[in-house]
C-alpha cells in the first residue's frame, strides 16, 4: 500500500511592506478582512511578561523603534484556534531571558470565519488597535531587516 504524501502548506505571495502602516491596514482590511477570511502572515514584535507566561502587548512590526509610536497598528491577538497558548510558542523563539522577540504569525484579520467585520480603532496616542487570530507560529524574523523591506503575505 502506497504510503501517503504530506499536504503541502499554504502558498504565499506578497502583499504591501510593513510601512508605511496606513497603506498596509487598507489592505488587510480590503484583502484578508472580508469574509470567508484568507490567511495571512505577518510580522508580528510581541513582548511577554516579566514572568515570560503571557503577552503583555503586540506590534505589527519588525521590532524597531518606530513600530510601537503613533503610526503603529497595535494587536489584539486572539489565540483560541491554535489549541496551545500562544505565548508558549513564542517563548521558545525568544532569546532566553528575553521578553520581546519578532516572530512571523499565520493567522486572519479579524476573528476566524467573519464572526465580525474589523473595524480598527484609534487609541489614544493615534496608533490603531486591531484584532489578529494566528492560527500558527513560524520563524523569528531576520532582526535587523528595515520595514519598508518586509513585507506582509496573504495565502495565495
Amino acid at each position: 500500500m502506497p504510503m501517503p504524501t504530506p499536504e503541502a502548506g499554504p502558498v504565499f505571495v506578497p502583499g504591501p511592506p510593513v510601512r508605511p502602516t496606513q497603506r498596509l491596514l487598507e489592505w488587510l482590511n480590503e484583502t484578508a478582512g472580508t469574509a470567508p477570511g484568507r490567511l495571512v502572515r505577518l510580522p508580528v514584535e510581541i513582548r511577554l511578561d516579566a514572568q515570560r507566561l503571557g503577552i503583555d502587548a503586540a506590534v505589527l512590526g519588525v521590532g524597531t523603534s518606530e513600530d510601537d509610536g503613533p503610526d503603529s497598528i497595535r494587536l489584539t491577538l486572539n489565540d483560541g484556534a491554535m489549541g496551545v497558548p500562544l505565548a508558549g510558542r513564542v517563548r521558545a523563539l525568544c532569546p532566553p531571558g528575553g521578553h520581546d522577540c519578532v516572530v512571523w504569525l499565520d493567522g486572519y484579520w479579524g476573528l476566524p470565519g467573519g464572526a465580525f467585520s474589523q473595524t480598527p480603532r484609534p487609541e489614544a496616542d493615534g496608533a490603531i488597535r486591531a484584532v489578529f487570530s494566528p492560527v500558527s507560529v513560524g520563524d523569528a524574523v531576520t532582526p535587523g531587516r528595515r520595514p519598508e523591506d518586509v513585507h506582509a503575505l496573504v495565502e495565495q
